[in-house]
């Protein structure tokens, strides 16, 4: 189903494209980063895609960056080695901000549960900016099952971490966080876990309802 639309979308812009041609562009492959990973020609497509990125930043469209950056890294062969390279690119003072937030937004997609875990841990780091250092985190919850465990269960861990890191800052990253860790989340235990951990920690916030409908809204339609 969405291997046609690739093929109508294409990846690269074009001069006769109107709007509702690149709003179909960068939803037709936002789907394909999610359910096209195991496609290996498509992710070494994305891979070349990205390295050309990496030599010449303006050589990919800012619609389909975040999409072609996922593919690479959850599907490409040497996926470890342009994980480097991406963050390499994103802690670059050079990087243009709108480019750096689309690697956090696909850097997580990589494939060794070993990076992802280092996705997490630098989050956590100066090299992230306090108003951006949620985007690496839902990174990993969307790159696979493993991936949304590992990011939930990474945060019960280290919350002491994440809320030091914005205890000057605005409350609404601490929810941006919480968000950002649970997405997608649509049973009741992990609505529990929610609730646990916003009740350890003394938070307060609707996170925890939203999730629990969710929950029971899709159990009613199984």
């Amino acid at each position: 189903m969405i291997e046609p639309l690739l093929t109508k979308c294409g990846w690269r812009l074009k001069n006769t494209d109107t709007a509702k041609d690149r709003q179909l562009r960068a939803a037709v492959t936002s789907l394909a980063a999610i359910h096209c990973q195991s496609d290996a020609g498509l992710a070494a497509s994305c891979v070349e895609m990205t390295l050309d990125y990496l030599d010449d930043h303006t050589s990919l469209a800012d619609d389909v960056r975040a999409s072609v950056f996922k593919l690479a890294l959850a599907g490409g062969e040497s996926s470890d080695e342009l994980w480097r390279q991406l963050v390499s690119k994103a802690e670059d003072p050079a990087t243009p901000q709108t480019e750096r937030v689309d690697i956090y937004h696909a850097i997580g997609f990589v494939r060794s549960k070993a990076l992802k875990r280092k996705v997490l841990q630098w989050s956590l780091t100066p090299s992230v900016k306090t108003q951006d250092f949620f985007f690496p985190m839902a990174s990993v919850r969307l790159s696979s099952k493993d991936g949304a465990d590992l990011a939930w269960d990474w945060l019960e861990t280290n919350f002491s971490a994440v809320r030091s890191r914005v205890s000057t800052a605005s409350s609404t990253l601490l929810a941006s966080v919480l968000i950002s860790c649970s997405r997608n989340a649509y049973t009741v235990e992990m609505a529990e876990r929610v609730e646990k951990l916003m009740a350890d920690n003394n938070l307060k916030g609707v996170i925890i309802h939203s999730c629990k409908r969710k929950a029971i809204w899709f159990i009613c339609m199984k």
